[in-house]
């Protein structure tokens, strides 16, 4: 999920998934390193934020930590 999308953003299409009762797992995406951002994606109900720059490899590893329930270390 970005968190920059036209018409609703990442953080309130995760809380919309959410509140729908959706059984998505979700890891949002944005170009900015902020810690808010984190902790509103994470208050938002999404599994994982990262920051655009982090890497295809940290990217990889955490979707699938997220596909198996488990922490990104």
């Amino acid at each position: 999920m970005d968190i920059s999308m036209p018409v609703m953003n990442g953080i309130e299409a995760t809380r919309e998934i959410r509140r729908l009762g959706l059984p998505s797992k979700i890891v949002i995406l944005s170009m900015h390193d902020s810690a808010e951002i984190a902790k509103r994606s994470k208050e938002a109900g999404a599994d994982e934020c990262l920051v655009k720059a982090c890497g295809s490899e940290q990217l990889l590893k955490t979707i699938e930590a997220v596909l198996n329930g488990k922490s990104p270390a």
